[in-house]
């Protein structure tokens, strides 16, 4: 794999990661105020936002890691093969552009 797919990689990857950890970051700034007391009821709401913060967590990598190695595949399959284009010139009769 060359230096450009990696990069592509090393993007993708950081891009998932920014979006799951962008997202949960807004829930808890909009939300936070159900765990913020001292309650019974806030202690509740603040198990529940973890155990919920982890289960995304938890599928946003999985779904990151299955994406990601989707990419390798198909830059891997690409990069076996190497395609020639040649191109007819209408104006010399058989002469073909590669």
């Amino acid at each position: 794999m060359n230096y450009k797919q990696r990069q592509i990689l090393k993007n993708t990857k950081k891009r998932f990661q920014t979006t799951i950890i962008g997202a949960l970051a807004r829930f808890e700034k909009n939300f936070s105020y159900l765990w913020d007391s001292d309650s019974k009821q806030a202690e509740e709401f603040y198990e529940l936002w973890q155990e919920t913060r982890n289960e995304i967590l938890n599928h946003g990598n999985s779904q990151s890691r299955a994406g990601l190695e989707d990419l390798e595949n198909f830059m891997d399959i690409n990069s076996k093969y190497k395609h020639q284009y040649k191109f007819y010139n209408k104006d010399k009769e058989n002469y073909y552009y590669e």
